[in-house]
């Protein structure tokens, strides 16, 4: 796993109780990745221009960049249905951000995986979009 300090790491600052959501909701989704042959690489990379990426990923020789929505209620929808045009055109170039700094030239590919805690139930339910965020969007 690549080194999480470095100049590009986000330093988070929501309000605590959001940061431990997405910090849960990042660890259900690397485990989940972990147990269907992922290799993590890095997580939270951040970019000032473009934002962040939540889990960046390998597997078969290519780079996955997973962009990670969890929802304790759907008062407010699905978390697939938050990516905005706006928000998928900040990853795409987060993406070619991270490739760039790393120089990597491996085939790679934007999925988003989306949680959903059940609180009734006690049970969290996650659905993985494989490839679903593509430069052929715009």
């Amino acid at each position: 796993m690549m080194d999480n300090t470095t100049d590009q790491q986000k330093t988070h600052t929501l309000n605590g109780n959001n940061h431990k959501k997405g910090n849960k909701f990042e660890a259900i989704a690397q485990g989940f990745l972990l147990k269907k042959g992922y290799l993590i690489i890095a997580t939270n990379f951040f970019s000032k221009r473009f934002g962040e990426i939540d889990i960046i990923a390998k597997k078969d020789d290519v780079i996955t960049f997973i962009e990670v929505k969890g929802r304790n209620s759907l008062t407010f929808g699905t978390g697939d249905t938050s990516i905005t045009r706006s928000k998928k055109r900040k990853l795409i170039r987060s993406c070619q951000h991270w490739l760039l700094k790393f120089d990597i030239r491996n085939d790679w590919q934007i999925d988003v995986i989306v949680i959903t805690h059940d609180f009734e139930n006690k049970k969290y339910y996650l659905k993985h979009y494989v490839n679903c965020i593509t430069q052929l969007d715009f």
